[in-house]
């Protein structure tokens, strides 16, 4: 997989599916309106964070514990995925859903 529009904080994402790729620590992906899903590849929970616009694509998502609560699901190979509302996910490459915290979230 190829990497996405940019490296390191803060990644950006379209309205497109995108793959991203971090760097090594301290990474923000900014996330405001899309379809599809979105793969971050090399999501580090506690350091990274994902930064998502407030009511975003109409999910009523106002903070960062009612995604963790409401939004956080799992795939077939038991990764995260987040359901961001209107057909948009994201999905932390590699990470578990019960790995995730309200502080890898900033509701913006």
């Amino acid at each position: 997989m190829s990497p996405g529009p940019c490296r390191g904080p803060p990644c950006r994402s379209i309205d497109r599916i995108e793959p991203f790729v971090g760097g090594l620590d301290g990474d923000v992906y900014a996330f405001t309106t899309g379809l599809g899903t979105d793969r971050i590849e090399g999501f580090a929970s506690g350091s990274d964070v994902i930064q998502l616009m407030a009511i975003l694509n109409g999910s009523g998502i106002i903070s960062a514990e009612q995604i963790v609560a409401k939004r956080v699901g799992v795939n077939a190979s038991g990764e995260a995925v987040i359901d961001l509302g209107g057909g948009h996910a994201i999905t932390p490459a590699g990470v578990a859903p019960s790995a995730l915290t309200a502080a890898d979230f900033l509701v913006a």
